[in-house]
C-alpha cells in the first residue's frame, strides 16, 4: 500500500458461502459508495452462473438479505467486508 494518498479509503469485500464459509470472492478496492447492487454485478463477473438476480448477500449467514440499494460504507463493516452468499 503506498502511504499518503489522500482520496477515500476503499473497501475490501470478501464473499463467503454462507453455509461452507468457503471464500468464493474478493474484491479489492471497492468503492465506499459503492452499493450491494454493484457488488452483484462485480461477483457476477467471476462465477457468471450466479447472476444478480440469483444472489442474496448478507452480513451474517443466518442474517436477512441486504437489499439491493445498501450502501457499502452505511453498512456496519470494517474496510474490510465479509458478505455471505446465497444461491436464491
Amino acid at each position: 500500500g503506498s502511504s499518503g494518498s489522500s482520496g477515500m479509503k476503499h473497501y475490501e469485500v470478501e464473499i463467503l458461502d454462507a453455509k461452507t464459509r468457503e471464500k468464493l470472492c474478493f474484491l479489492d478496492k471497492v468503492e465506499p459508495h459503492a452499493t450491494i447492487a454493484e457488488i452483484k454485478n462485480l461477483f457476477t463477473k467471476t462465477h457468471p452462473q450466479w447472476y444478480p438476480a440469483r444472489q442474496s448477500l448478507r452480513l451474517d449467514p443466518k442474517g436477512k438479505s441486504l437489499k439491493d440499494e445498501d450502501v457499502l460504507q452505511k453498512l456496519p463493516v470494517g474496510t474490510t467486508a465479509t458478505l455471505y452468499f446465497r444461491d436464491l
